[in-house]
């Protein structure tokens, strides 16, 4: 999930800066701390989601400042000074110009940045919400440390008890407040950049939260849609989602895309070809370590079956100077089923075909065409193919 909204915030930021718009926005403010020489507005990058200088200041003796950037679409920069790796505050462009104070605090021993922000809805937004969770995720992991520590002493187990409710109460609560700010958010970048935040946490299961599925994110943007119907990033969001939505189900109960791919000897061969016959579709390469592994099983599974109306397909992701190599892993791992390759590596046709994201990877297509299993490993493809072939 945390990659699929990477790559969703990219898509949004390569469309906001197709905006028409040139007028500057403006960036001023205060800072307390007077000895940084320089001062970064940064936009972040279309290309890798990495932030890029595009205006830079020296603050006065007084710590005033003031950074521009053109204006387009609501978009995110960060403010960071030359004696910071991470950014001073985050800010949205919903205005032509905002206003900040910034300050510093001691918090556990590290000096942090504390600001206020003026003229703009959407950065005060981000700036509430993410001072919000760093507090809510200081004491929220200081019971999880309580709890994990105490399980491990005998005669705590009531104090266990009532930490891990409570626990369990205060995750829903953050999920509740977080959803509750999403609904409301400002802006299309405010809504992904404060869903990122959430977002990547939850994704560590060690937090024990719960991630938004991606039918409650299609909703939200749903929302946002109405606020925003002319937002074009918006809507290649959305529909990215929706595609999304459709491949985190799997290709169970599709039909096999169809491919036609060499043999060893050059000889194309069709999916379409085995229509009639249960077919494992095994993708896989020689330089794969876990797939020579797991070729005994599907050798097994291969000779317990082979004569009930099943064969096996080899399809291998092998590099093009990787042919040698390819073949005497046929000879060398006893796969005696077809085999094909264009030899493309990770460029192959099947990979987008397939969704493929690693190897071994496989499907089990029924005389039909159609797939009724997926990414069977170890016993589990001897179980299903003496489930299907009575």
């Amino acid at each position: 999930m945390k990659k699929i909204l990477q790559l969703l915030l990219l898509a949004f930021l390569l469309q906001s800066c197709k905006s028409n718009k040139t007028a500057d926005f403006t960036v001023t403010g205060t800072l307390s701390d007077t000895t940084f020489s320089i001062l970064y507005l940064e936009e972040v990058r279309t290309t890798d989601n990495q932030p890029f200088v595009v205006d830079s200041t020296q603050p006065d003796k007084n710590g005033r400042f003031t950074l521009k950037a053109p204006a387009t679409d609501d978009h995110v920069y960060y403010l960071r000074s030359d004696k910071q790796g991470y950014p001073l505050c985050l800010l949205i462009n919903d205005t032509k110009s905002i206003e900040l104070d910034i300050r510093f605090e001691q918090l556990q021993g590290r000096t942090i940045p504390a600001y206020t922000v003026n003229g703009s809805p959407a950065s005060a937004q981000v700036r509430n919400y993410t001072n919000d969770l760093n507090k809510w995720m200081m004491s929220y992991v200081s019971d999880l440390i309580a709890a994990d520590t105490l399980s491990k002493k005998s005669g705590t187990t009531a104090v266990v008890d009532s930490l891990q409710q409570r626990i369990s109460r205060q995750s829903k609560e953050l999920l509740s407040r977080t959803d509750s700010t999403l609904n409301a958010a400002i802006t299309p970048s405010t809504y992904l950049l404060l869903l990122g935040f959430y977002q990547s946490i939850a994704s560590d299961p060690s937090y024990r939260l719960t991630a938004f599925t991606l039918e409650e994110i299609a909703a939200n943007l749903d929302k946002l849609a109405i606020k925003f119907p002319k937002h074009v990033g918006l809507t290649q969001i959305r529909e990215q989602i929706k595609a999304d939505m459709v491949k985190s189900k799997g290709l169970m109960g599709q039909t096999a895309p169809e491919f036609t791919l060499p043999d060893v000897n050059g000889k194309a061969v069709s999916l379409n070809s085995f229509r009639g016959k249960w077919v494992l579709v095994d993708f896989w390469a020689s330089w794969c370590r876990p797939c020579r592994m797991e070729n005994p099983n599907v050798v097994a599974a291969y000779q317990q079956f082979k004569n009930k109306n099943f064969t096996v397909l080899g399809v291998s992701l092998d590099r093009e100077d990787g042919k040698e190599d390819w073949i005497k892993a046929i000879k060398d791992d006893r796969l005696e089923w077809t085999q094909v390759s264009e030899l493309k590596f990770w460029n192959s046709i099947v990979v987008p075909m397939y969704n493929i994201e690693g190897i071994p990877y496989n499907v089990l297509v029924d005389p039909q065409g159609k797939i009724v299993a997926e990414n069977l490993r170890g016993p589990d493809l001897a179980k299903k193919l003496q489930a299907v072939l009575k």
